[in-house]
């Protein structure tokens, strides 16, 4: 679903975090780290991707 709100409207800072959680959801944080990092990009302001991507990077025990 989230996909497809992207392929609609590809600004929608949302539901590149909203396919981040997924991805991060399912085990798969590079995709995660790399959907909420878009996320940023769009809207530099946007807090709560900034922490999600904090959680899976730090949370998940991914350290780099």
């Amino acid at each position: 679903m989230h996909r497809k709100a992207i392929k609609l409207d590809d600004k929608f800072r949302e539901s590149f975090a909203n396919v981040g959680q997924a991805f991060k959801e399912l085990g798969d944080l590079e995709h995660a780290v790399e959907y909420f990092q878009r996320a940023v990009a769009l809207d530099p302001q946007y807090a709560q991707a900034y922490h999600m991507m904090a959680m899976t990077k730090f949370g998940g025990g991914r350290h780099k």
